[in-house]
C-alpha cells in the first residue's frame, strides 16, 4: 500500500518536472561555443537540454521521495 502511494506522487511529479525541465531547458538557447557546425550545434543544443530535464526531474523526486518518507516517519512516531 505504502508503495503504491509512494510512486503514485513521486512519478508524476518526475514527468512533470521532465518536462518543466526541457522546456527551460529549450529557452536557454545555444552555448556560444557550439556555433561550428549545424550538427554540431543541434548536438550541443540536444545535450544541454536533456541534461537540464533529467536534472530538474531528479531533484524534484527526491525532493518528493524526502517529503513522503518524512510524512511517514512523523505518522509513525506521534
Amino acid at each position: 500500500m505504502f508503495m503504491e502511494k509512494m510512486a503514485s506522487i513521486v512519478g508524476p511529479s518526475y514527468v512533470l518536472a521532465l518536462f518543466g525541465g526541457a522546456f527551460y531547458g529549450l529557452t536557454l538557447g545555444v552555448p556560444p561555443k557550439a556555433r561550428r557546425t549545424t550538427r554540431i550545434l543541434l548536438n550541443t543544443y540536444l545535450n544541454n537540454v536533456g541534461k537540464t530535464s533529467s536534472r530538474f526531474a531528479n531533484n524534484t523526486a527526491a525532493a518528493v521521495l524526502l517529503y513522503v518518507f518524512t510524512g511517514k516517519l512523523i505518522n509513525f512516531i506521534f
